[in-house]
């Protein structure tokens, strides 16, 4: 198949004398193998955010961007962004490193400082996007073996106050490297 770089599902439909199998649908990365790990993290954290379908909220309002600013988005968003990576000097050998790759993703959404309107619709986002992730592989990153969920504020009081329900989620895409060049 010649296809573009991103993210696919395919399924296998068999169809012979004795009838017709359908496998599973099956989650796939295109890549051209020249992308950063770092990259390639922060496009299957959306296309898996995206896979979710969470309800309130559609497929392009759910970016990858340099900052986490709300800066031109439209409300609700999703925003996930790059954030620090961390090494685990407890965790090597002599050819690889353990490096922690962290994937914010922020969630916004406009509340007029409301304390009620909203928030069960908030949690169930937070909570299936944290679901997705703690302790799975990232499909499509072959370099990522394991991912942990660094919860932040449910709820930020500072962008309350700014007539926004902002929360955070890290999503850390642990990979083992091959050390040098």
């Amino acid at each position: 198949l010649s296809m573009s770089t991103g993210y696919y599902w395919f399924v296998v439909e068999s169809t012979t004398d004795g009838g017709t199998a359908v496998s599973n649908l099956v989650y796939v990365a295109i890549t051209d193998g020249d992308d950063a790990v770092l990259w390639q993290c922060l496009e299957a954290v959306q296309a898996r955010i995206v896979g979710l379908a969470l309800t309130g909220i559609s497929s392009g309002d759910i970016e990858v961007r340099k900052l986490p600013w709300d800066r031109d988005i439209t409300k609700p968003a999703i925003l996930v962004t790059p954030g620090p990576e961390s090494l685990d000097p407890r965790r090597f050998s002599n050819e690889r490193d353990e490096r922690g790759y962290a994937v914010l993703v922020t969630m916004y959404r406009a509340s007029n400082q409301d304390l009620t309107t909203n928030l069960s619709a908030e949690l169930t986002w937070r909570q299936q996007i944290s679901r997705a992730f703690v302790n799975q592989r990232l499909p499509g990153v072959t370099e990522v073996w394991k991912c942990t969920v660094e919860p932040g504020p449910v709820i930020s009081a500072g962008q309350f106050l700014n007539n926004m329900d902002v929360q955070f989620l890290v999503i850390r895409c642990w990979t083992l490297e091959e050390r040098g060049i």
